[in-house]
């Protein structure tokens, strides 16, 4: 190619980038916001969805789980003995008094007795059969339930409570209550929520806004479990939560992402103008150099693009000495982008991944027809570990187990925190020797691991071995291998 056909290339491709970046950016100023309604409404739920998720983090299981287990310790015959009462309190203790969301636990019976931690003086005329928190004692509800908003008489919060209804030979006999502080429980997820740029509120099941907002009368437009509607600049978002009927919303300005998008079409403008830049320059003498140094940066942009933040690449002193510096900053870009991915993937406590990413990863593997085979763990007596050494203690417990898993898995295995103290790998393959040998491996080092306290620790799995028989069924297969272990004296691999 000759010195004349190079410089008419050069122009004819100036001028053609020349016009696409002006499209670009006459796009980027006449765009119209109600366009994006949908792209901004589906980034909404994500969002409300990834915040329900952490929403469960807050402990508010847990404390229905706790709830639980107290309803079991309570014994109507002993509930007028004085001193039972206090050990019984006692107990319960250990279970709230250093959580900040409850505000009272509460017992009360169908003959008006009523006991609380922290201690209540309660009035003569106290009726507790007109108070929200025991209307559940109606219903003879057999789960954990919530009641209505409501205000506290003693201390003027706005509560709720989740309650379990107490029964005897079948036949209710009073209730056990946590009364939560919702301006503390708001607090805490809007605490897990750090990005300004968004209003979160909570409306309870009449649509009206409880929490989160100064104006006592705002609604939702619509009674039905999730929606998205617009509302002046605002779009309003919202999803159903757990099980007490209320609304989690969330508030959005169009016009931040309109501005958004407008950024994005010019960043894409500047990048075709830098490539087209970059380009003519190779064609003018520095071809071998720059488009090595190019092909680099653009496997490092694949890189992250397709989920390998790790991925590293090699700069020697034959590349650019720009490229140093494009790496670097995209190392950090990878970094963050690395440290958002693991947050909506993996569980923070045990290193594992959640059980969002199981349900994906099990439904790609079905899609995809790629065999598996299952193992699912459980921590023997773990409910034992953490009454008699305290829930830190449990939680050493999964972060150093979620350790062993991961020692112990190959590259293409995955282990995942599946509940509590449960845990779940998915094992590519169905080579049921090498699978084997690697749940035994799992087990036997839990077993044989000295622990803090010098207390022996095992557990129980149930595996489940690729099968085309059972190949969607395979989870509730290994459950019943668990349970089998289980019932087969624990600290055993059940095989099917």
């Amino acid at each position: 190619m000759n010195k004349k056909n190079l410089k008419t290339n050069f122009y004819i491709k100036y001028f053609v980038y020349f016009l696409i970046i002006i499209f670009f950016l006459v796009m980027a100023f006449i765009i119209n916001e109600k366009i994006f309604f949908g792209f901004i409404t589906k980034n909404n739920f994500i969002m409300l969805n990834t915040i329900k998720n952490n929403y469960e983090n807050l402990g508010l299981i847990k404390m229905e789980n706790d709830l639980e287990i107290i309803s079991h310790m309570i014994e109507k015959e002993k509930i007028n003995d004085s001193d039972y009462v206090n050990t019984l309190l006692e107990k319960i203790s250990v279970y709230i008094k250093y959580n900040e969301i409850i505000n009272y636990m509460i017992i009360g019976t169908n003959e008006n007795k009523i006991i609380t931690y922290p201690d209540w003086e309660v009035p003569a005329s106290y009726d507790l059969r007109l108070r929200p928190w025991y209307k559940a004692f109606y219903t003879k509800e057999k789960n954990v339930v919530w009641s209505e908003r409501y205000v506290n008489l003693v201390t003027f919060d706005n509560v709720a409570s989740i309650v379990k209804v107490l029964f005897k030979d079948g036949e209710p006999w009073g209730v056990v209550a946590f009364e939560l502080k919702l301006e503390k429980l708001f607090e805490n997820i809007v605490d897990n929520f750090k990005n300004k740029n968004y209003k979160i509120y909570i409306a309870d099941s009449d649509n009206k806004i409880i929490l989160g907002s100064e104006n006592n009368d705002l609604w939702l437009k619509y009674d039905r479990d999730e929606g998205s509607y617009s509302e002046g600049n605002k779009i309003i978002t919202f999803v159903k939560m757990q099980e007490n009927n209320w609304k989690m919303v969330l508030e959005t300005d169009k016009n931040l992402y309109v501005n958004e998008i407008r950024i994005i079409l010019i960043f894409f403008s500047l990048i075709i103008f830098t490539a087209f830049i970059i380009y003519s320059i190779i064609e003018f003498g520095f071809f071998s150099k720059i488009s090595g140094s190019l092909d680099k940066i653009i496997s490092k942009i694949n890189y992250i693009e397709n989920g390998n933040f790790g991925k590293k690449i090699t700069v020697n002193k034959n590349d650019l000495k720009e490229l140093k510096i494009i790496n670097d900053k995209l190392e950090k870009i990878a970094d963050k982008f690395s440290e958002k991915h693991d947050e909506t993937i993996k569980d923070t406590l045990s290193g594992l991944y959640n059980r969002r990413f199981l349900k994906h990863k099990i439904k790609e593997n079905i899609i995809n027809n790629i065999k598996f085979s299952v193992l699912m763990m459980d921590i023997d007596d773990f409910k034992k570990i953490n009454d008699n050494y305290g829930h830190l203690y449990g939680d050493m417990v999964l972060i150093e187990i979620g350790k062993i898993i991961r020692e112990n898995l190959r590259e293409y295995d995955y282990g995942c925190r599946y509940g509590g103290e449960e845990f779940l790998i998915i094992f590519e393959g169905d080579n049921s020797e090498e699978i084997k040998n690697i749940s035994e491996s799992i087990r036997m080092d839990t077993e044989s691991k000295k622990w803090e306290k010098d207390i022996k620790i095992t557990i129980s799995g149930g595996l489940c071995i690729y099968s085309e028989e059972i190949y969607s069924d395979l989870i509730t297969e290994a459950d019943k291998l668990l349970y089998e272990a289980k019932k087969n004296g624990k600290n055993r691999i059940i095989i099917n």
